[in-house]
C-alpha cells in the first residue's frame, strides 16, 4: 500500500493511463503535435516507473515479511 491506494489500484490507475496514451497515440498519429507526444510519452513513461515500483515494493513486502517471521 501507498499513502491509501493498494498496489492493485496503483496498477490499475497505470493500466488506464496506458490505454489513455494508446488511444491518443493513435488520434494524433500524423498531426505533427511534438508537444502532445512528448507529454504522451512521458506519461508512458511514468506508467513504467509506477509498473516497477509496486514490482520491487511487493518483492520488498515478502522479504521484510519472512524476515519478520524469522525474529519471531
Amino acid at each position: 500500500m501507498i499513502n491509501e491506494m493498494s498496489y492493485e489500484e496503483i496498477l490499475s490507475a497505470s493500466q488506464d493511463m496506458k490505454n489513455c496514451c494508446q488511444v491518443i497515440s493513435n488520434l494524433i498519429k500524423n498531426k505533427n503535435i511534438p508537444d502532445l507526444e512528448d507529454f504522451v510519452a512521458s506519461v508512458d513513461t511514468y506508467t513504467k516507473y509506477l509498473d516497477n515500483t509496486i514490482e520491487l515494493m511487493v518483492s520488498a513486502d515478502k522479504a521484510l515479511k519472512g524476515l519478520v517471521e524469522s525474529k519471531k
